[in-house]
């Protein structure tokens, strides 16, 4: 009777050879952190924002990540001018 071959053990790290070397759960995280909180129009300012119009969220967001969307302003298009 022959031994079953079990599989290989598979790492969590993505796949590509670049991306491999430098993840990490702490720069996943970063990484995730940074998409959400900067940047333009990011998506904790915008919350913040409909909170303002009246929103009522079920959940609050922690305080230290809507201070730091809040540093930087919401960028708006220019109005165009009527000319």
């Amino acid at each position: 009777m022959r031994a079953r071959r079990l599989p290989a053990k598979r790492s969590a790290a993505p796949r590509s050879s670049r991306s491999a070397r430098s993840w990490s759960p702490r720069t996943a995280y970063e990484s995730a952190r940074k998409r959400l909180s900067e940047g333009r129009g990011n998506v904790i300012r915008q919350a913040e924002l409909l909170r303002e119009l009246g929103v009522k969220p079920n959940k609050s967001l922690p305080s230290e990540l809507v201070e730091a969307a809040n540093a930087e302003p919401l960028a708006l298009p220019e109005e165009r001018k009527a000319g």
